[in-house]
């Protein structure tokens, strides 16, 4: 195991070892100065001192103490942090070295692969293509996985993922991956064909954008003027000239609006989306 990355490493430090340890007697004084000082600024300007002590001596060395206990609480907490991971790893380190001494038999966890389920399937069949080590092909086969490689690569390019983002909590809680259950991305679901009659809280832009996943591209607003104002951005990327209906349906039929206001016309009488009329927007 490396010396600076172990999966058991702990990442924070434990309530009961920081509520042992002694006050740092640093902070202790910065916050008892600030605390005379905070009672004598209540005083001299009442609740409101933070406001009324501005451009005074006495204000500014208020605040010049409360970035300095910032300063010194953050400074303590990431050495607190470091000096605790490096006590780990001495000490686990003497303890491996202990067992291959006394040559105890340590039975390790068998490590799981995470299942990965991903959103596109480009990049799934991507994964099969790369993951594919077989030696017993021909020259012909490895140039025909070779262009099929390559064709799928530029098909994945063409598509846009959704970004998940985790919370510091969902990562903390999160089980290491030596044990427990594997991870799995779930993959959305693709159906065949796009309904004609939309949710009136639907972008058509997005429900046209074949990059995008289906989830994506399905999502819906919260309020209909969020839509409208979604949607007011996709149009002013366009350039002047003809507008085309971005619904799978339509794109097909090759269907072309003269101007803006049989578009939103369009897309309201065929697929039920209401946009904002022309004349409100600014």
């Amino acid at each position: 195991m490396s010396l600076t990355c172990d999966p058991r490493a702990p990442q924070t430090v434990p309530d009961d070892v920081r509520d042992g340890l002694p006050p740092n007697p640093e902070l202790v004084q910065l916050k008892l100065e600030q605390q005379e000082l905070r009672l004598e600024l209540k005083r001299l300007y009442g609740h409101a001192f933070v406001q009324g002590s501005i451009g005074t001596e006495a204000g500014e060395e208020y605040r010049q103490l409360n970035r300095q206990i910032a300063t010194v609480t953050k400074t303590f907490e990431q050495e607190l942090k470091r000096e605790y991971r490096r006590d780990y790893f001495y000490r686990i380190h003497n303890e491996e070295l202990e067992k291959i001494l006394k040559k105890v038999t340590v039975v390790t966890p068998a490590y799981v692969e995470p299942v990965v389920k991903h959103q596109l399937p480009e990049r799934a069949q991507l994964q099969e293509i790369m993951c594919d080590l077989s030696k017993d092909l021909n020259p012909r086969d490895i140039v025909i996985r070779r262009i099929h490689a390559i064709d799928t690569m530029v098909a994945l390019s063409r598509r846009q993922e959704v970004q998940c983002h985790k919370s510091r909590l969902s990562k903390s809680s999160s089980g290491s991956p030596l044990g427990g259950s594997p991870e799995v991305k779930e993959e959305s679901p693709i159906p065949e064909t796009f309904p004609v009659k939309c949710k009136e809280t639907q972008c058509i832009f997005c429900i046209g954008d074949d990059r995008q996943s289906y989830d994506r591209r399905m999502r819906t607003f919260s309020k209909p003027d969020k839509m409208k104002d979604h949607v007011e951005r996709h149009l002013e990327k366009r350039t002047p000239g003809k507008y085309e209906c971005c619904h799978p349906v339509c794109k097909v039929e090759g269907l072309l609006l003269d101007n803006i206001i049989l578009f939103k016309n369009h897309v309201e009488m065929v697929h039920g989306i209401r946009l904002r009329e022309e004349k409100y927007v600014s």
